[in-house]
């Protein structure tokens, strides 16, 4: 019951994320993600947190930009299935 609600919704994500306002939408998060996380991490704030500063040594701005990079160029296909699998 449970995972036939996960398979569900991570279809309906799929089916959104192929939709013209989900290609603007993942286009936007992408662009934030790319523009913004070295200044993400160069917050007074976070920059205390011991856990942001091993992300910073390990290179989390490059991963932040790698990840905006495949949200925004990512082109899903709506009509596939789900890639949960069950347990």
């Amino acid at each position: 019951m449970v995972t036939e609600r996960v398979m569900d919704a991570a279809d309906s994500v799929r089916a959104y994320a192929a939709s013209p306002s989900g290609r603007r939408m993942r286009r936007t998060l992408g662009t934030i993600l790319i523009l913004g996380s070295p200044l993400f991490f160069r917050l007074p704030g976070l920059r205390r947190h011991p856990v942001l500063r091993i992300v910073e040594v390990l290179g989390g701005a490059a991963l932040l930009v790698a990840l905006g990079e495949r949200l925004r160029d990512w082109e899903p296909d709506p009509q596939s299935q789900s890639e949960i699998t069950t347990w």
